[in-house]
């Protein structure tokens, strides 16, 4: 087979693979957003990534889920070849603000607990108890700005992330409740 006759075949089939992938996705995107345990708002994504607003009973939560890329086969394979894995990201708004922080089961950082802490303006006791939850839920890693939490989980479980977010939001509305923390 000469070169242009290689190039040619190589490109139909990166064409093919990626229509086909988009086509099959198109149908999976929607199963999977409406997987996640509440009323789905909207949601987009694609054979790679899928970004879902789901609105719960406690309240907005942004969903993002990152897969194996399946746009084309050389992302796929490189994914697997230099050991990526697929995650789930949740954001929701706390009920008050909790400074700026990061906080990671591997990194650098002051350890507390299972997590490597960096960047922190929030206070220590909430930090603490935001820690402690994170755990609690399997949370691979927290961050906070202000008002915004975010948690991140390996996998691609997004109604296991989703009632763990839940979870989360129940436990700051009690917090509240009880004025154990004032904003």
């Amino acid at each position: 087979m000469d070169p242009l006759t290689a190039l040619l075949a190589i490109m139909v089939f990166i064409a093919a693979w990626y229509t086909a992938a988009g086509l099959i996705f198109r149908k999976v995107n929607p199963k999977v957003a409406g997987s996640c345990g509440c009323r789905v708002v909207k949601f987009a994504g694609d054979p790679s990534s899928l970004y879902v607003d789901l609105e719960c009973p406690e309240g907005k939560v942004g969903v993002f889920i990152r897969r194996a890329p399946w746009d084309n086969p050389f992302n796929l394979m490189f994914f697997y070849a230099v050991g990526r894995s697929t995650y789930v990201v949740t954001r929701f708004a706390a009920p008050l603000d909790l400074g700026v922080m990061d906080a990671a089961r591997r990194g650098k950082g002051k350890r507390v607990g299972s997590f490597y802490v960096v960047n922190t303006s929030t206070p220590k006791e909430v930090l603490q108890q935001l820690l402690s939850w994170g755990e609690e839920v399997g949370a691979w890693r927290i961050s906070t700005s202000g008002r915004a939490v975010q948690l991140m989980w390996r996998g691609n479980n997004c109604k296991k992330a989703v009632e763990a977010t839940r979870s989360l939001m129940e436990r700051f509305r009690h917090l509240l409740k009880d004025n154990t923390y004032k904003d």
